[in-house]
């Protein structure tokens, strides 16, 4: 028995060779997997789909694209 693990990632290709057993993508920029800083709201949402995922994915190295789009302003 071991951990479950899923990855939150923006980068697309680079997670694809490392082939984390579980991944969700953001479209976000880098160092922000989760969005911007303080919106924490944004963040929640994101952490959540990503346990959500945890819960759901069975194929190891599924990545799953998250619609969510970054803010701008």
């Amino acid at each position: 028995m071991g951990l479950s693990t899923v990855w939150i990632s923006v980068v697309p290709g680079l997670t694809s060779r490392i082939n984390p057993p579980r991944t969700v993508l953001t479209r976000f920029p880098l160092g922000r997997v989760t969005g911007p800083p303080f919106d924490r709201d944004l963040q929640a949402t994101v952490v959540s789909a990503a346990f959500d995922a945890l819960r759901d994915m069975s194929q190891p190295g599924t990545i799953q694209e998250l619609s969510y789009q970054y803010p701008t302003r």
